[in-house]
């Protein structure tokens, strides 16, 4: 079972690369790739940096603390030291709303 989240404008992610939002007991980062958003865990699973210093290049997060990348789609890490999967959620707007499906 999935728990949708409100968690931000539509608008205001497709008209940046990154924006944080946060649902109880979660943080997100919330990224604009070619119109389309995705969002994973705001903290690297690495080194526990915030995600929103890294650098956004394509589908790619780099973490600005080890460089660690990670592909915003799968998690799937690409690059830097060994470190876990960077979770990903499944997103859906509606009504010009970022939802963010958490499950239980």
């Amino acid at each position: 079972m999935t728990l949708w989240h409100d968690v931000a404008d539509a608008a205001a992610v497709l008209s940046r690369e990154m924006l944080e939002a946060e649902a109880p007991g979660h943080a997100f980062l919330l990224l604009s790739v070619s119109g389309e958003i995705f969002a994973v865990d705001a903290v690297c699973p690495h080194h526990q940096a915030w995600l929103s210093m890294g650098h956004l290049d394509g589908a790619t997060i780099a973490c600005p603390r080890h460089q660690g990348r990670f592909h915003i789609a799968t998690g799937r890490q690409l690059g830097g030291p060994a470190c876990p999967p960077l979770p990903t959620y499944p997103v859906r707007v509606v009504a010009g709303r970022v939802l963010v499906g958490v499950g239980l």
